[in-house]
């Protein structure tokens, strides 16, 4: 997804260099629309692969620091 919103910048660069108003900010506004969308799904694709145990990079930190903060709550 984020292959696409690169490609649609490249394109709205290229087509305001050339002086293709409309065409640039139609293909701005496709990036930023896909830019956040392809974030939006990785943000929920971390918290599930938290919830899920697989491949979630933030679990190498959030484990051990729930696990420490239950040990000196009891």
């Amino acid at each position: 997804m984020f292959r696409a919103a690169i490609a649609f910048l490249v394109v709205a660069l290229v087509a305001a260099v050339f002086g293709f108003g409309g065409i640039a900010s139609t293909a701005a506004g496709f990036a930023k629309i896909v830019f956040f969308v392809a974030l939006a799904m990785a943000a929920v694709g971390f918290v599930i692969g938290g919830f899920t145990g697989r491949g979630n990079p933030l679990a190498w930190i959030a484990v051990p620091l729930i696990a420490a903060s239950t040990h000196y709550l009891t």
